[in-house]
């Protein structure tokens, strides 16, 4: 009878073939990649690897004896390649021997050599930059040096304080710093002889701050920049062959043994510290040295080679032959070796297992897999497997399995299903896991949400909406994983490390990859918001380099605000494109052209970063190219004006001051070349101001001013500015208020009178008004200040149309010399500044009578106005005695109305009224104005004379008549008896 297996319990029996057993828990053994480089035998060679599926470092192990063969180099050489064994690029060591290196979290190779010098490789092996680990490092030299996220921790050797320990925590802007000393006992004696190092970086510790843990033969050391503690390891049990005699001798050896270090290492979430002792004992502190966790007596002989952790909760110790792990509770497994050299990469949830041919991943076997895959097992999860074989078998007991499952464990097996898939790393079981969970998540019922199958769906969701989105989510991150885990990219990362390094971070490690069309695609999945995260940066690479280095965790202020993910992969392949050697043979318009249509699928994409690079690396005639497809004035502006000021020299009088030079100085002339950069300059900048005004920016505007101010010729510069109307009103109003002396200038080179007597007349006043209320004003000042406006009515007395202003002027210039002259005869510093009015006004109001005619008659001011000011500033001061005297000096030109409504309006006194009243002529009005100031005597008189009786009846009707007042009215009337008839 022939039995048939289905495909998919062939998927089961190829998963469970991996794992081993571990306590209740399984490990599996994955192969990731069959290495793809030729002739790397890591026997003889020393291997960096960086975490989260990064790439990998070789280089030949000075330290041992090795063959070096014909035509070979002398010269140890850095290999990177990436995970699955690609090459990315090689470099030539021509440092000290090298102490440490590894990968700092941008994937940048930092490399120590015994001297102190850091050198910074990228991951194409191109020299990024170089520094040293201070003055003590470079002195005493280094003999151990540690690498991790941002920074590097030395340990020097011996001096006179004896060793210290050097760190520096920025790679990008290095300041290297002594953490706390070392006791002098320890520092100076042999106890750091075979010091292992941990780093335990700021953002896992509880003060924010690096601390450094040292493995000595009397313990741990914790140092960070202020403190220092020693954390001894307690001693585990006696060595079960010891006898009653000896007991005490060989305890103290076990105690000493088990203080002694040989291995450390930090668990990849910062929670846990494992060391390896010199007794075969593996202990399991917290991060703070301050709990003792666990103890595992690995009862082995011979001193391991490596000490990691596999995950938070297993650690892995290596021996030539052996890989043990060791379970949080005690449990372990082991895995026999080959005899090839094997390197452990610890990773957030396993360990990575590197070789001359293989390339694997170790980790502890999700739950959901061991519950679907695991033989025998009766969880939801591997009932709905079955089911789904069962229904590719077209068997009826598919419906049997169904129908045998509860709603909620329907639900939850679909959501095991998918969870599953997206932690299991082999295709084929990924795709059938997801046609499982299809499969139940048909049978769902239609209400009932289990909630807890997605913290972002709303109440109104039901399984089936739940089930639908976390396929959609779970394949779409299946896609990125599986094509991440292809030998191209070489990037094997699993689903648990996808979730801590995020999507923008893997963009930009593609982009460090150079793998554009994946990293363009996974870029287009992230939200346009994460562009303001700067996890992707355009940075312009030096001349000569392939590609810019670009760190994953930091962003550039280059970009614009707003730039999405898929922009700024596009705005980094065309640098690469930019600076790559292949590009050097096309013209700038044929690469434009090849840029430009890539970047079509942004629309309104800047060009302005891609300008900046191409000027950089010395392509001019390219930056100007692609400027002219930027939209953005903001950014197209200041880059024009760096193009011409950063490559050309500054502009006399008659152009260009000096030629630019062929690059190559062959060729065409120099003077040729210098005449085509010079009418090219010229363009640039006028072309800058074009966009400056059409912006409508007045920053930008004001910039471009100033460029072509300090490039070119007064006269040049005049005639580019006096056509564009908002340029010369701007360029006017800056040097009103701060070069007044350069708007002279200008406006006396082009013969403009008019507007420079108007300038010149603003600057004389405002320096003798400064000197004046500085109390510095002398005969100097006024003297320079008379001449001054003398120059300006000279200079307005060209136009006939300007005649007013000259007249206007010189008549100015008098009157600040005569208030000078008051100020300077009556000691007071009031008169400067006023008006003419107001100046006779003040004369007027102090007494000064003389010199207020004066000025009347100097400056032609008609009796009518002169009276009128002198009337109501007397009236004012209630100077009624001086009005008195001035209506008696002569006959008013103006009448005598003016002196009694102004008096009045002050209220004068009723003599002084009646005085001024009385110089009127005799009418009417002067009758009833006596009458209303209660003057009726001189009332009745003026009616008696007009010989007006029935005003005079109604002035006598006013007072009684046995009053004085009616009395004297009597008398005028037998007076002019005669005149009434």
């Amino acid at each position: 009878m022939t039995v048939t297996i289905s495909h998919m319990s062939t998927l089961r029996s190829s998963a469970v073939g991996d794992w081993e057993a571990c306590g209740d828990a399984f490990y599996s053994r994955e192969l990731l990649y069959d290495m793809m480089w030729e002739d790397t035998d890591l026997d003889s060679k020393r291997v960096c690897c960086s975490p989260f599926g990064g790439p990998i470092a070789v280089v030949r192990d000075e330290r041992q004896m090795v063959v070096i063969t014909s035509g070979g180099s002398v010269r140890p050489i850095i290999r990177t390649f990436a995970a699955s064994g690609r090459l990315l690029g090689s470099h030539v060591w021509d440092k000290g021997r090298i102490i440490g290196w590894g990968w700092s979290a941008s994937l940048d190779l930092v490399v120590v050599d015994e001297q102190g010098r850091v050198v910074v490789l990228s991951m194409h092996s191109e020299k990024l930059r170089e520094f040293g680990m201070g003055s003590a490092a470079e002195s005493l030299g280094i003999c151990q040096a540690v690498v991790f996220g941002d920074g590097v921790v030395v340990l020097t050797g011996l001096g006179p304080v004896g060793r210290q320990v050097w760190a520096a925590t920025s790679l990008s802007s290095p300041r290297p710093m002594p953490l706390a000393a070392l006791p002098k006992v320890a520092a100076t004696a042999g106890v750091l002889e075979d010091a292992c190092i941990a780093v335990l970086e700021p953002h896992l510790t509880a003060s924010s701050g690096l601390e450094v843990l040292l493995g000595t033969s009397e313990g741990i050391w914790m140092l960070d920049d202020l403190t220092c503690r020693l954390q001894t390891i307690p001693a585990g049990s006696l060595s079960h062959s010891q006898g009653a005699s000896n007991a005490a001798t060989e305890a103290a050896a076990v105690v000493a043994a088990s203080e002694a270090v040989l291995h450390l290492a930090v668990s990849p979430d910062g929670a846990f510290i494992a060391a390896y002792t010199r007794d075969a004992r593996i202990h399991v502190f917290s991060s703070d040295l301050t709990k003792h966790l666990s103890e595992f007596d690995t009862k082995a002989e011979g001193r391991p080679l490596r000490l990691q952790w596999c995950g938070s909760d297993g650690v892995a110790v290596q021996w030539p032959e052996l890989l043990l792990l060791v379970g949080p509770f005690g449990d372990h497994a082991s895995w026999p070796l080959t005899g090839e050299a094997v390197w452990m990469v610890p990773e957030v949830d396993g360990l990575r297992l590197v070789s001359g041919t293989r390339h694997e991943i170790l980790r502890r076997l999700p739950q959901s897999l061991s519950d679907i895959f695991k033989p025998g097992s009766t969880s939801p999860s591997a009932m709905l497997w079955e089911g789904r074989d069962l229904y590719e078998q077209r068997s009826a007991r598919a419906d049997r399995v169904l129908r045998g499952m509860s709603a909620e464990e329907l639900q939850s097996a679909v959501a095991a299903c998918i969870e599953a898939a997206g932690l299991d790393l082999n295709p084929s079981r990924q795709k059938a896991l997801l046609r499982a969970a299809c499969f139940g998540a048909a049978f769902c019922p239609r209400s009932g949400v289990k909630q807890d199958l997605s913290d972002s769906l709303s109440e109104s969701q039901t399984p089936s909406d739940v089930s639908t989105t976390s396929l959609y989510t779970c394949c779409s991150k299946l896609r990125i994983l599986n094509a991440l885990r292809e030998p191209r990219p070489g990037m094997p990362l699993t689903l648990p490390q996808l979730d801590v390094l995020s999507l923008a971070v893997v963009v930009a490690r593609l982009v460090s990859y150079r793998e554009w069309l994946l990293a363009f695609r996974i870029a287009g999945t992230l939200p346009h918001h994460a562009a303001s995260r700067n996890t992707l940066a355009v940075m312009t690479a030096p001349p000569g380099a392939a590609a810019p280095s670009v760190p994953c965790s930091q962003g550039s202020a280059m970009l614009p605000s707003g730039t999405s993910p898929r922009e700024q992969v596009l705005l980094q392949w065309a640098c690469a494109k930019i600076s790559a050697t292949s590009s050097a043979s096309l013209s700038d318009m044929e690469l434009k052209d090849q840029v430009s249509a890539k970047l079509k699928a942004c629309p309104g994409i800047h060009f302005a970063p891609l300008a900046a690079h191409a000027q950089a690396i010395g392509r001019r005639r390219l930056a100007l190219k692609l400027l002219d497809e930027e939209t953005s004035c903001s950014l197209q502006v200041p880059l024009l004006l760096s193009l011409r000021s950063g490559l050309t020299a500054p502009l006399s009088s008659g152009g260009l001051s000096s030629a630019i030079r062929s690059p190559s100085g062959t060729g065409a002339g120099s003077g040729d070349l210098a005449s085509e950069e010079s009418d090219e300059d010229g363009d640039v900048q006028l072309k800058a101001l074009r966009k400056a005004i059409e912006s409508g920016d007045t920053d930008l505007v004001y910039l471009v001013l100033f460029s072509i101010y300090k490039s070119r010729s007064l006269q040049d510069f005049w005639a580019i500015v006096s056509s564009r109307t908002l340029a010369k009103n701007l360029f006017l109003k800056f040097c009103r208020s701060r070069e007044p002396e350069l708007l002279e200038t200008i406006l006396t080179v082009n013969n403009q009178t008019v507007d420079l007597a108007e300038q010149q007349l603003r600057r004389t006043l405002s320096q003798y008004t400064a000197a004046y209320l500085s109390r510095s004003a002398s005969e100097s000042a006024l003297t320079k200040l008379v001449s001054g406006l003398s120059d300006v009515a000279a200079k307005y007395g060209v136009s006939k149309e300007h005649a007013f202003q000259s007249k206007a002027v010189s008549e100015f210039s008098l009157l600040r010399r005569e208030q000078a002259k008051l100020e300077r005869e009556t000691g007071q510093h009031m008169f400067v500044g006023l008006s003419l009015i107001d100046t006779v006004r003040a004369c007027i109001r102090l007494g000064h009578h003389r010199q207020a005619a004066s000025l009347k008659k100097q400056f032609s001011i008609s009796d009518k106005r002169f009276y009128w000011l002198k009337i109501l500033t007397l009236c004012e001061e209630k100077s009624w005695e001086e009005l008195d005297m001035f209506a008696s000096e002569r006959k008013s030109p103006i009448g005598w109305e003016p002196f009694l409504q102004l008096a009045k309006k002050h209220a004068a006194p009723r003599d002084v009224q009646s005085r001024i009243i009385a110089k009127m002529p005799d009418n009417i009005t002067k009758a009833e104005m006596f009458t209303a100031i209660g003057c009726t005597r001189e009332a009745a008189e003026v009616a008696a004379k007009i010989r007006d009786s029935d005003l005079f009846a109604k002035i006598q009707g006013l007072v009684p008549a046995t009053s004085p007042a009616g009395l004297a009215i009597a008398q005028i009337r037998e007076k002019f008896q005669a005149s009434f008839r």
